[in-house]
């Protein structure tokens, strides 16, 4: 079954668009979805779900592991970018190749920081297949 409409494990398409419940309580800023899903509320919290390295999610889980609000976001297909209001990018995925550009060929299953960019200002990203 595919998760990535956020709305349970259970349910492998719909015809017409579904309310996420989990997500009623935010107002959302951004949607990228592709195979996983994610959002970026208002606020710069940030959500994924689906099926990803980070596990499979069938509701969107609340990502803490970046602490200051999230302004973008980018779904490859096997690896993925945020990037922080700090203008720092975080990447996660299965860096097979070293896609991540953290500096080794780990998996992060959660967003970690491409401390290669620090000091920059990174503003927007997108990621491929």
């Amino acid at each position: 079954m595919d998760m990535q409409l956020g709305i349970g494990d259970m349910v492998e398409k719909t015809q017409t668009p579904v309310l996420i419940d989990s997500l009623s309580y935010w107002m959302v800023s951004k949607v990228e979805a592709g195979f996983q899903s994610a959002c970026i509320s208002k606020d710069g919290e940030f959500f994924l779900w689906g099926r990803g390295v980070f596990g499979d999610y069938p509701y969107p889980q609340k990502i803490l592991t970046i602490s200051n609000r999230v302004v973008d976001v980018s779904l490859g297909q096997t690896m993925s970018v945020a990037v922080d209001e700090k203008g720092l990018a975080w990447s996660w995925g299965t860096n097979a190749n070293g896609e991540l550009g953290v500096g080794d060929h780990e998996p992060r299953i959660h967003p970690f920081p491409i401390l290669s960019l620090k000091g920059k200002k990174v503003t927007s990203v997108c990621c491929g297949d």
